[in-house]
């Protein structure tokens, strides 16, 4: 099958980027002259048949399904409201911190699908919602409104510890917005506004220290929201609420193109960064534009995966241009990606460049659409990118985790971001089957050739994903069937990886040992080259239920022989020793965490934490390896829970007694977990925010059984 006849049967799959030059002028409002391009309006575009719109119909089937008074119930009991409705599970159960994040999601989703869908039941269901989120505020009486009493954001000022009170509120504060802008209910902004009157009572009790302090607890795009919001009323206390709700330490390195990323939380960072980029469109500073471009340029070129996604385990573990010790299983954050996307909308809507649009094609169709189960329709929070794993999906009434709710977002603003225009042109940034309504009588067809290429990582080419034009390939692992119990219900696998094949290759140009497998559509086989076995390949998107793997480790065939042999040579010997306390030695195993304490008793130095910590550390290539870690005898009691790559290490370990005292903990580590790699990340974490051992030493060692 020719290149350019493949790529005309999947034309929906792609995005590219160019203009249409037009004769008609446009009138448009633009905000003081900073948009260049305007994406359509949802109302204007619609979704044509294919796989994409049977996505929004899965997600529209679970907006429809959930019932209002099961998503309004911590909001009533909060409000002293009676309730006899059964509390849904997951994140919003009435345990959980972050009770009511999603109904917020709910209802931009609901308001999205109305614009995007004419879908009269969802605005129906969005309307009833705000009524009754009305009522509670009014019960409250002082305009606060949430699932969760008021006292939580009285711990998060005063720095009691508490999940995250202002993300929360920011969701809800989204979705009210989004309904009043798409389906014109005015209920949703009076109820929006009072809220904002109500943030402004407790922020104008607070110094900027204090406020400072506060910001350091994930508080979502609170700033962006109330940009949003000034955008609507005009109103300057709404604009100068969102400044105080900006993050100094972090947006001001990124104004002066600083880059201090390494171990920060990524969702929340992205969303401020969000913020700023409203704020650019409303205030024209640029300040904000700078934070905007400079944070994205950071993210998509220094910190992403082949997929476009970025995160390891919710965080940036490593310096710019460092992510091969970045993959495992809780690699990527599905809403990191959403987020990233609006960003890019932004950012492509002040200079249509086609880097923009590049980033956008690549990211939706890696790291988007695969997150939705195409037969249930549920959604993904980790998409992991280590070799050997499975995708993980949510359930319908005991998930409702942060990529839950903007999963069903995703799904709902599907006619978004295909086409923009300027008074003289039309720009195509997404080919998905749609129409816009503009022009009469305009068609476009478009006909492409593809190629098999890879894509390295940064700092160690080695490591690379292959693709298809802008599709990532992931190649099958058969393993046998993956129960539900193991698909269902967790944020990503709980099972250990498989084995994944090597790809030894003297060729670096995939086209040569790489073919297409005759009568499968978007299907290939490498030919001769995998160690042990040879793999087929099928876009990330088509495997939802199996074991997979995108990144791969290459040698050329000299490269392999020689690692296998070096390996050999360390059965039942040290492989790598971080030494506690040296600073050259941490630094080298990229040692990072939060919480730390550190310290020194009769000579050993140690060092604890309340929290996390983690070390990149040397492993073979093709055997396995024990890890090793000794700790003061009087810390026995405390505990850690251990991870390679963030995943779990469930094995028992075997204890001693070391000679000077200390005690010894040791693991094996299963080769999958380690197969064609040369470091890994070994995370300490502790329990409930306990400290941990004062951990003296940690090793990696040659085992000395046959892989």
């Amino acid at each position: 099958m020719g290149s350019k006849r493949f790529a005309r049967c999947i034309l929906y799959l792609f995005l590219c980027f160019f203009v249409i030059p037009l004769n008609s002028s446009i009138s448009q409002q633009r905000e003081h002259n900073r948009i260049q391009v305007q994406p359509f309006n949802l109302t204007q575009v619609r979704l044509l048949d294919g796989p994409l719109k049977e996505a929004t119909k899965r997600n529209q089937k679970y907006l429809r399904d959930l019932e209002l008074d099961r998503l309004l119930h911590n909001f009533r009991v909060t409000a002293g409201v009676p309730s006899s409705a059964k509390p849904l599970g997951g994140w919003e159960s009435p345990s959980t911190e972050l009770r009511g994040h999603f109904v917020g999601h709910f209802l931009s989703a609901c308001a999205l699908m109305y614009a995007s869908f004419d879908d009269v039941v969802l605005k129906t269901k969005a309307d009833s919602l705000v009524t009754e989120l009305a009522k509670c505020q009014e019960q409250l009486g002082n305009g606060y409104l949430s699932a969760y009493p008021e006292e939580f954001i009285a711990r998060v000022e005063t720095g009691v510890k508490v999940w995250a009170p202002w993300y929360t509120l920011h969701k809800i504060y989204q979705g009210l917005i989004d309904v009043y802008l798409l389906t014109s209910n005015q209920q949703a902004l009076d109820v929006v506004r009072k809220m904002a009157d109500w943030t402004k009572t407790r922020a104008d009790r607070l110094g900027d220290e204090q406020m400072q302090k506060m910001l350091k607890v994930e508080f979502g795009g609170m700033s962006e929201s109330l940009f949003n919001l000034y955008a609507i009323t005009h109103d300057a206390n709404h604009l100068a609420l969102a400044k105080r709700l900006e993050k100094r330490e972090f947006l001001d390195p990124l104004n002066e193109h600083t880059d201090k990323l390494k171990g920060l939380h990524v969702n929340t960072h992205i969303l401020q960064v969000n913020g700023a980029a409203r704020g650019y469109e409303l205030t024209g500073e640029d300040g904000y534009r700078t934070i905007s471009t400079f944070f994205w340029d950071q993210v998509v070129h220094a910190r992403s995966y082949a997929t476009g996604g970025t995160s390891n385990g919710e965080h940036w573990g490593s310096e710019p241009y460092h992510l091969s010790t970045q993959l495992g299983s809780t690699t990527e954050e599905s809403c990191c990606s959403y987020n990233m996307l609006k960003l890019t909308s932004h950012l492509f809507s002040w200079d249509p460049d086609p880097s923009y649009a590049d980033y956008y094609e690549r990211t939706f169709i890696n790291s988007i659409w695969p997150t939705q189960h195409p037969t249930t329709g549920m959604l993904m929070y980790y998409k992991p990118l280590g070799s050997g794993w499975y995708k993980t999906f949510g359930t319908s009434l005991n998930s409702f985790w942060c990529c839950t709710g903007t999963g069903v977002e995703s799904f709902a603003r599907l006619g978004s971001d295909i086409y923009y225009y300027d008074e003289n042109s039309l720009y195509v940034n997404l080919f998905i089957p749609s129409e816009v309504t503009w022009k009469n009588g305009d068609r476009i067809e478009v006909e492409y050739s593809m190629e098999l290429r890879l894509h390295r990582m940064p700092d160690n080419p080695k490591i690379a994903a292959l693709m298809y034009g802008p599709m990532v390939l992931a190649g099958k692992l058969d393993n046998g069937e993956l129960s539900d119990s193991l698909i269902y219900g967790s944020y990503g696998p709980t099972q250990p990886p498989v084995l994944s094949p090597i790809l030894v290759v003297d060729d670096t140009d995939p086209q040569s040992w790489i073919e297409a497998v005759p009568g499968k559509a978007l299907t290939f086989r490498t030919k001769g080259v995998g160690d042990p076995n040879d793999v087929e390949l099928v876009p990330l998107y088509l495997l939802p239920d199996e074991r997979y793997a995108v990144y791969w480790t290459f040698f050329n065939k000299e490269e392999w022989k020689r690692a296998k042999r070096e390996s050999e040579q360390f059965m039942g010997k040290m492989v790598d020793h971080v030494t506690i306390g040296d600073a050259a030695s941490e630094r080298d195993h990229n040692f990072i965490g939060n919480e730390l304490h550190s310290g020194a008793e009769a000579g050993r130095n140690w060092v604890t934490t309340k929290d996390w910590f983690s070390y990149s550390m040397k492993v073979l290539i093709d055997r396995p390896v024990i890890l090793k870690y000794s700790y003061m005898k009087a810390d026995t009691g405390r505990t850690y829970v251990l991870s390679l790559d963030e995943i779990r290490l469930r094995t028992e370990p075997a204890l001693r007694e070391l000679p000077n005292g200390a005690i010894e903990e040791e693991y094996e580590i299963p080769l999958p977990m380690t197969r064609g790699r040369k470091t890994v990340n070994v995370t300490f974490q502790s329990r409930r925010w306990f400290e941990g051992k004062k951990v003296l030493g940690c090793e990696i060692v040659g085992s000395a059984k046959e892989k």
